[in-house]
C-alpha cells in the first residue's frame, strides 16, 4: 500500500501516522509513522479476513489541524498450504506436518493411515502432527489428510491430500 501527499494546506503536512483496525476491533490503533511514496507492507495475521487502515495527516505549521484519510479494507482470502512431506527423525527440521493457513476461522484435520485408519485428528491449528500414533513412531509412507475449514463469513471448505512421512 502507498499513499501520496496531502493537498490542501500551504505548507503541506509535517508528519503522517498509519493506523489499522482488524476483525475485532472499532477502533483505529496506531501502527508505525509513514512517508509519502513509500510502499508500506501489509502484514495479514492468520487469525485475521479483514484489515482497514487510515493515514492521519498532521500540519506544517498553520492551525495544526489534522486530516484523516479515507478508509481502505484489504480482505484476506481463506487458505490453506499443506507440505507433501515431513520427517520427524529428531534433527529438528521438518520434525512436524503442520499446515499453513490464513484467514480461517474453523479448521479441522484428519489423518489416515493406508488402512484408512484416523492416525491424527485436531481442530486446533496450532497442533500439529509429530508422526505417531498412540504414542508410538508411525511407519515411513504415504498418509491421506482430510481439512475441513470455514472463512470469516462461514462459508465451508474441504481439501484432501497425501503427505509422505519420511524418516
Amino acid at each position: 500500500m502507498n499513499f501520496s501527499d496531502y493537498f490542501g494546506w500551504d505548507n503541506g503536512a509535517s508528519r503522517y501516522e498509519l493506523f489499522v483496525k482488524s476483525n475485532d476491533n472499532r477502533e483505529f490503533q496506531y501502527l508505525q509513522d509513514a512517508d509519502p511514496g513509500s510502499t508500506i507492507f501489509i502484514d495479514g495475521n492468520s487469525e485475521e479476513f479483514i484489515r482497514c487502515y487510515r493515514i492521519k495527516a498532521y500540519e506544517d505549521d498553520g492551525e495544526n489541524s489534522v486530516s484523516w484519510s479515507n478508509e481502505i479494507c484489504f480482505y484476506f482470502s481463506p487458505n490453506v498450504y499443506v507440505p507433501n512431506a515431513f520427517t520427524p527423525n529428531k534433527d529438528e527440521l521438518n520434525e512436524y506436518f503442520n499446515p499453513v493457513t490464513v484467514a480461517i476461522k474453523d479448521y479441522n484435520i484428519m489423518i489416515f493411515n493406508r488402512w484408512g485408519e484416523m492416525v491424527f485428528e485436531s481442530a486446533n491449528k496450532e497442533v500439529d502432527w509429530d508422526g505417531t500414533y498412540k504414542g508410538v513412531e508411525s511407519t515411513p509412507g504415504i498418509y491421506m489428510y482430510h481439512i475441513e475449514y470455514s472463512d470469516f463469513k462461514d462459508k465451508r471448505y474441504r481439501m484432501s491430500g497425501t503427505v509422505h512421512l519420511m524418516r
